[in-house]
C-alpha cells in the first residue's frame, strides 16, 4: 500500500491505476519509472519505493555478475557522514556514472565518473571492490585505489586529456540492497543512499551531452 501511495505522488492517478493492475514487483517498476523520467523525482516518494524494493530483495542472494557494465546515478541522498568531496560532487547538477570493470592491473573496480562541466572537465575515481562474505551476503568491501581530475582540450586536434592525480583515499563498504538487470540500489558506510540505472534507459535532460 505504501508503494502505491508513493507511486501516486510520482505519477498521479493514471500511474496509481497502472500499479493496481501490475504484478507483485510494483515497487521496483515504479522506482525504475521514476528514475528514467525527465522529471525530478519526489524524494519522500522515492524513499518509500526504495524501502519497498529492498524488502522484496532482502532474502535473495547477490548475483555480482549483474553489476558489470555501465550505470548512471539517478538519485542520491548523502548521509551525515559524507566526505567534503562527496558533498561537493553532488552539487554539480551534471550526470554521474559508474562502471563495474577490471582496470589495467586486473582489479575488479567500480569507476566513478563525476562531470564538472558539460563536456571538458571531470573527476574519475577507481574503487576496488571485494566479493561479499557469508556474514554480510550483500555487502561489497571497497577501497579507493586511484583518482584523477581530467580536462579535455583540443580534441579536434587529437590531443589527449590532461590528467592530474587527486589525493582521494578511503576504505568502506557498499550494501547492494536491490539489483536487477536495469537498476541497482545501494547504501554506503557513510549513510548515503544511491539509485543507479542503465544509462540507455534514462530520458535525455538539458544537462546532458556536450
Amino acid at each position: 500500500m505504501r508503494a502505491l501511495i508513493a507511486l501516486a505522488a510520482l505519477g498521479g492517478a493514471a500511474a496509481l491505476s497502472a500499479a493496481v493492475a501490475a504484478p507483485p514487483s510494483t515497487s521496483a517498476r515504479a522506482l525504475l519509472d521514476a528514475m528514467v523520467s525527465a522529471r525530478a523525482p519526489d524524494a519522500a516518494a522515492v524513499e518509500t519505493l526504495v524501502r519497498g524494493v529492498e524488502s522484496e530483495a532482502s532474502g535473495e542472494a547477490l548475483d555480482t555478475a549483474k553489476l558489470r557494465g555501465d550505470w548512471r546515478l539517478c538519485y542520491v541522498c548523502r548521509g551525515r557522514g559524507a566526505t567534503t568531496s562527496q558533498k561537493a560532487f553532488a552539487r554539480t547538477g551534471l550526470p554521474q556514472f559508474s562502471s563495474f570493470i577490471r582496470d589495467t592491473a586486473g582489479r575488479q573496480v567500480f569507476r566513478n565518473i563525476v562531470a564538472l562541466s558539460k563536456a571538458r572537465a571531470r573527476v574519475v575515481a577507481d574503487v576496488a571492490w571485494r566479493e561479499p562474505v557469508a556474514a554480510t551476503p550483500r555487502r561489497l568491501g571497497s577501497t579507493i585505489v586511484a583518482a584523477h581530475a581530467e580536462l579535455s582540450l583540443g580534441r579536434r586536434f587529437g590531443w589527449r586529456p590532461l590528467r592530474a592525480p587527486l589525493p582521494l583515499k578511503g576504505e568502506g563498504w557498499l550494501d547492494v540492497t536491490y539489483l536487477s538487470d536495469e537498476m541497482r540500489v545501494t547504501r554506503g558506510n557513510r549513510g548515503g543512499l544511491f539509485v543507479h540505472v542503465r544509462p540507455e534507459l534514462v530520458a535525455t535532460s538539458p544537462g546532458d551531452g556536450d
